[in-house]
């Protein structure tokens, strides 16, 4: 006889005042679940002991499905394809670092301040502001069309870093279409900055590429 399945409890995080509140849902009838922390490392020890405490079993003993909201933008995927890149940098670390861009403009997006997302991410707000600078500009020399050829080849070289659909980590081909979306996503953002434009429009284009690629290698 196989073991009853695990409880699955959903925790919904919102930044609010400087902490990082959870609420978590799927508790018992009248059991009101909610705690916050300075620091997002903390946030997972300090739900789980909740949960445990609350429904009087071990932290080991539920599952925890996590939920990121702000000002009514859902922002989970972000987050946890983060997680998800982070534990492949070492087999694609451009990609990683493209990522990680994608995904501060998305929090950007959703009305967290620069040092929200250091916390969050668990680094600098300097290094945060060196992140966004990095991902909306770039050198320029010469020509229009010599900038556009160069640029195109480093960001080919960079990006289909650890990429080829012959070794591409699953977690990785599966997190392809995600980063296309999010690089498509900065796009109407950016029709007063040209050189932001250019640059996301040059990065999309590989990226696109990369995952017809490894879509038609899994085919």
């Amino acid at each position: 006889m196989s073991a009853p399945a695990l409880p699955t409890y959903r925790v919904t995080v919102t930044r609010e005042i400087g902490l990082w509140a959870a609420t978590v849902d799927g508790l018992p009838p009248g059991v009101v679940g909610a705690t916050d922390v300075e620091r997002h490392a903390d946030l997972d020890d300090a739900v789980r002991d909740l949960i445990a405490g609350l429904t009087e079993v071990d932290t080991s003993d539920f599952h925890v499905q996590w939920a990121y909201v702000q000002k009514g933008r859902d922002y989970t995927q972000v987050v946890l394809g983060l997680d998800a890149w982070e534990t492949q940098a070492g087999e694609s670390t451009a990609v990683f670092d493209a990522y990680r861009r994608a995904a501060i403009q998305s929090m950007r997006g959703a009305g967290l301040s620069m040092r929200d997302i250091a916390d969050l991410l668990g680094i600098s707000h300097q290094r945060v502001s060196q992140l966004v600078a990095q991902g909306v500009t770039q050198p320029r020399s010469g020509t229009a069309d010599l900038d556009q050829a160069v640029l195109d080849a480093v960001l080919s070289a960079a990006v289909a870093e650890g990429l080829d659909p012959d070794h591409i980590p699953e977690r990785a081909r599966q997190a392809l279409p995600w980063l296309v979306r999010a690089v498509k996503g900065a796009l109407p953002q950016l029709n007063d900055d040209p050189e932001s434009l250019r640059w996301y429009a040059a990065t999309l284009a590989v990226l696109a590429q990369q995952a017809r690629r490894a879509a038609g290698r899994a085919a």
